[in-house]
């Protein structure tokens, strides 16, 4: 017997929203599987999202973000901490659920964090933007025995050092996690899109025509966008 596993995205989500499901399969998958156990209080997000697609699902990215904070939001965060370089990028995170805000070109995100935690460290930080730095501040955001979850993709060879006698006494847990199971995780982000737990009306930051298509990458690499841009093809 033939048993199909569809979800009726086609009828909640746009052809426009449909290529960034995947990137919230990642992040989804990662909460799920790492916070369901725990008492999930602070996220923070080192890195605010944005990305750009294509019509018939062609899709590139930098991060993952907005996803981030909205799914948190959707778990039961009580506090979740945004920390990126541009004001601009931490407004509209305010907007997708983020209750705090740090801008690492001002501050250090680490003395920051501490600060609004009592000393304490967040219980969960991820880190989408694949980024050395970023990736050792998000082991550092953490508390004693805290999780440290890494779901951006770096540049290959890229490395970064970690103290290892904090990791080992503190009980830090640091893990990597990519994609999710579309049998199972898409029914639950349709959902959510359902219930309006996502902002998707905000998902598109702007729209190009196809003869723009440099421009759209241009606006990407200079960090205009925000969430993501459509460069329509047909």
């Amino acid at each position: 017997m033939l048993h199909l596993h569809l979800a009726h995205s086609w009828y909640v989500l746009s052809f426009e929203q449909l290529p960034r499901e995947g990137l919230r399969w990642t992040f989804l998958n990662s909460a799920y599987s790492h916070t369901r156990n725990s008492r999930l209080l602070v996220i923070v997000s080192h890195g605010v999202c944005y990305s750009i697609s294509m019509n018939s699902c062609i899709t590139m990215t930098k991060t993952k973000c907005s996803s981030c904070l909205q799914i948190a939001r959707a778990f039961g965060a009580s506090d979740i901490i945004a920390v990126d370089v541009q004001d601009e990028k931490l407004e509209k995170a305010k907007t997708f659920g983020a209750t705090a805000t740090i801008n690492s070109k001002i501050e250090d995100p680490i003395e920051r964090i501490k600060e609004i935690t009592g000393g304490r460290g967040v219980d969960i930080a991820v880190e989408a933007l694949g980024k050395p730095l970023t990736f050792s501040q998000c082991t550092q955001s953490v508390r004693d025995g805290g999780k440290a979850v890494m779901i951006g993709l770096a540049q290959a060879g890229a490395i970064e050092e970690i103290d290892i006698n904090r990791l080992v006494r503190r009980k830090v847990q640091v893990i990597g996690s990519y994609g999710g199971r579309a049998r199972q995780d898409l029914p639950k982000l349709v959902k959510l899109a359902e219930s309006g737990i996502f902002n998707i009306a905000d998902a598109v930051t702007r729209k190009y025509g196809f003869e723009e298509a440099g421009k759209a990458f241009q606006d990407l690499n200079q960090g205009k966008i925000f969430s993501r841009v459509v460069v329509e093809i047909m």
